[in-house]
């Protein structure tokens, strides 16, 4: 699937969904770093509901 490239409800579901991720990055510093922000960003993000969820249960 190809989701939009946000942090939004229909990405989350997607990435949670999944059991892989492929993320095509073209060679530069600027494009390598933004995608490694948002890999961490998206690691914790995906933590905190995991957290949530086990909250619920």
């Amino acid at each position: 699937m190809d989701p939009p490239p946000a942090l939004g409800a229909i990405s989350l579901s997607v990435l949670r969904a999944a059991n892989a991720l492929v993320v095509p990055v073209p060679p530069t510093i600027m494009d390598f770093s933004s995608t490694t922000a948002f890999l961490s960003m998206l690691e914790e993000t995906l933590r905190t509901l995991a957290q949530f969820d086990r909250a619920l249960l």
